[in-house]
């Protein structure tokens, strides 16, 4: 079995062209990926997580607790804080399927 690329071809691209011009110019290939965005350094992989995290709350702040309680209860039924709690989890593994899609 054939093992995947390494990068996307899009990419692979974009690292040949910082790469090719860095040596041209006479410049770090090192700090050229890093000023074009092409390392994932660890600053740059904490604000990721942050931007990721964000991302969540802002679309978790979006949800009355009525409306969250209504993914799993009947509009009669009475919700407990576990029945919340289980709302929030289903919607995170949802979030993180839909972002799992997206790749």
């Amino acid at each position: 079995m054939k093992q995947p690329d390494p990068v996307d071809t899009l990419t692979y691209g974009r690292i040949n062209a910082v790469l090719t011009g860095a040596r041209t110019r006479g410049l770090s290939p090192i700090e050229e990926l890093n000023r074009v965005g092409l390392l994932l350094t660890p600053a740059v992989d904490r604000r990721i997580r942050m931007q990721a995290i964000a991302g969540l709350l802002e679309s978790l702040e979006r949800w009355r607790p009525a409306e969250m309680l209504r993914r799993k209860l009947r509009n009669s039924e009475a919700g407990t804080p576990a029945d919340m709690y289980s709302c929030i989890l289903e919607y995170i593994q949802e979030y993180l399927t839909v972002m799992k899609e997206e790749q």
